[in-house]
C-alpha cells in the first residue's frame, strides 16, 4: 500500500479560497467584466501588461494568407496538401501550427537551449498549450495533468499524458503503482478514450484550410474514396500517437560534458518559436508552433477556422487572446464555414477578443489566475529534483498536487522515474553554468 502524498498533496478549489497550498482562482461569476483597451503589448483599463520577445525562430519569412473564395469546399484537399514547402517551414510544422502535440520533455529541450535563464530570470518554462490550459482552469471542466519540476526559481511544466502513460503501463507493467493510485484518486477504473470521428474531421479540414491559405492557387483534388479516407485518418492517428508517446525513451549521453547540445541529451527543442513572454510580473520562456501570417496590409495576423453554427465561447476566446499575446500578434483573422464550405472572413484586433459576443472575459481575472497558480506551485513544489504532478479531474473544481518522487519511493517495487535523468542533467548544466 502507498502512503498518502505528503507535503505536496496540496489541493484547492478554483472557485474559492484554497485549502492548504494557497491556490485561489476566481471564477467568472466572482469578478467584474471591465473592458480591455489598448495595444497587444499593453492592454489599458485593467493594466494587464504583456511583452513578448522572440529568442529563437525557425519559421520561414511570413507570407500573406490567401483569402479563399466564398463557397470553397474545404473537404477537398488542395494540390499542395501535406507536401513540404519553403513557405511551410520544416516538414510543415509552421502551417500545422499548434495542432502538433508537444513531446513529453519539451520544457527540458527549451531549458537546455537557454540555460542562462533557468534558475534565475525565468519563472516558468513550458509549451504555450500548457500555459493556456492552466489559465483556463476556472472556466473549463476538462481534466488537467502536468508534470512540474523546480530548478532554482524556475518551474518546468510538461503535459503528463495519462492516456499514453497507462496504455504503456498495460503493455509493459511500468508505472502500475501510479495507475493504481490514479484509479483510487478518481474512484473508478481507467479506460482508454478514443478520439471521435468528429475530432479527426475537424483536424482534417483545418489542415486543408491552412494549406489552401498559404497557397491560394492550390487546385482542389478529387475527393478520396471512403477506403482512402479511412486509411488517411488511421495514418494521421498513428502519426500523432507516435509523435507524442509518453514516457519517451531518454538517451543517456556517454559524457555529459563532451557535447552540451540538446540532441546529445536525447532531447530536442521542437518548437518553431521560443518566446520570452512577460505577463504582468511573470517571466516565462514559452514554446509556440502557432502559424503567423503577414505581408501587405497585415504585418502579423493569426488565422483561425470557425464553424459558423457554433458561436465562440469563453474558452476559445481566451485561447485566441493568449496565443496572440504570447506571439505578439496584433490581429486575428477568422474564416467561417458551414459543413466545410467557406462563408466569410472577419478581422478582430487582439485587444477586442475579450469583448466578443458569447466570449466575454476579464483580462484582470486571467492575470489574477496566473499569479495565483504561480504562487501555489512555488509554495508547494519546493524540492529540486522531485517530479510533482498537477492534476484536476474532468468535471472537478479541485486542483491537486502530488509529489510523484515520494510516491514512487514508497512502492514495494522501485520503478525508474523517466524524468530523473533529464532533471539530473539539467541541474548539472545549471551548476556548471553558475561556475563559469
Amino acid at each position: 500500500m502507498m502512503g498518502d502524498p505528503k507535503e505536496a498533496g496540496a489541493e484547492a478549489s478554483p472557485s474559492g479560497a484554497a485549502a492548504r497550498g494557497g491556490l485561489s482562482l476566481l471564477s467568472q461569476a466572482d469578478s467584474e467584466e471591465p473592458s480591455a483597451q489598448g495595444s497587444a503589448l499593453f492592454l489599458g483599463g485593467n493594466e494587464v501588461k504583456s511583452r513578448a520577445v522572440v529568442k529563437y525562430s525557425s519559421a520561414p519569412p511570413r507570407t500573406a494568407f490567401a483569402r479563399l473564395e466564398e463557397k470553397t469546399d474545404l473537404k477537398l484537399p488542395p494540390a499542395n496538401w501535406l507536401r513540404e514547402s519553403a513557405k511551410l517551414g520544416p516538414a510543415g510544422t509552421t502551417i500545422l501550427g499548434n495542432s502538433k502535440k508537444s513531446k513529453p520533455f519539451s520544457s527540458f529541450g527549451m531549458a537546455y537551449d537557454f540555460i542562462d535563464s533557468v534558475g534565475n530570470d525565468v519563472d516558468v518554462v513550458s509549451d504555450s498549450e500548457n500555459i493556456k490550459k492552466l489559465l483556463k482552469i476556472p472556466y473549463s471542466k476538462s481534466h488537467v495533468s502536468m508534470a512540474v519540476h523546480r530548478i532554482g526559481r524556475t518551474l518546468l511544466l510538461d503535459e503528463l499524458d495519462i492516456q499514453e502513460l497507462f496504455m504503456r503501463s498495460s503493455q509493459t507493467g511500468d508505472w502500475t503503482w501510479l495507475k493504481e493510485f490514479y484509479q483510487r484518486l478518481i474512484d473508478q477504473k481507467w479506460q482508454r478514450k478514443k478520439k471521435s470521428k468528429e475530432h479527426w474531421y475537424q483536424k482534417a479540414i483545418l489542415s486543408k484550410f491552412l494549406y489552401y491559405s498559404i497557397n491560394g492557387d492550390g487546385a482542389a483534388q478529387p475527393v478520396p474514396s471512403p477506403a482512402e479516407q479511412e486509411e488517411s485518418s488511421s495514418s494521421q492517428q498513428t502519426h500523432e500517437s507516435e509523435g507524442a508517446a509518453w514516457p519517451a525513451p531518454f538517451e543517456m549521453p556517454s559524457s555529459v560534458s563532451e557535447d552540451p547540445s540538446p540532441s546529445s541529451q536525447g532531447l530536442k527543442n521542437d518548437f518553431v518559436r521560443n518566446i520570452l513572454w512577460t505577463f504582468e510580473d511573470i517571466h516565462m520562456l514559452v514554446g509556440s508552433n502557432m502559424p503567423i501570417f503577414g505581408g501587405g496590409r497585415y504585418p502579423a495576423v493569426s488565422l483561425r477556422l470557425r464553424d459558423n453554427n457554433k458561436p465562440i465561447n469563453v474558452l476559445t476566446g481566451i485561447d485566441y487572446w493568449l496565443d496572440n499575446l504570447i506571439c505578439n500578434v496584433p490581429e486575428l483573422v477568422m474564416c467561417f464555414h458551414v459543413n466545410g464550405i467557406v462563408q466569410k472572413y472577419e478581422m478582430i484586433k487582439t485587444e477586442e477578443i475579450p469583448n466578443l459576443e458569447n466570449s466575454n472575459f476579464s483580462t484582470k481575472v486571467i492575470k489574477d489566475i496566473a499569479q495565483n497558480i504561480l504562487s501555489f506551485l512555488k509554495s508547494n513544489c519546493t524540492k529540486e529534483g522531485h517530479t510533482y504532478w498537477l492534476f484536476k479531474a474532468s468535471g472537478s473544481d479541485i486542483v491537486k498536487l502530488y509529489d510523484l518522487t515520494t510516491l514512487c519511493e514508497e512502492t514495494e517495487d522501485k520503478y525508474q522515474n523517466p524524468f530523473t535523468m533529464p532533471v539530473a542533467i539539467l541541474l548539472y548544466k545549471v551548476a556548471c553554468n553558475m561556475m563559469m
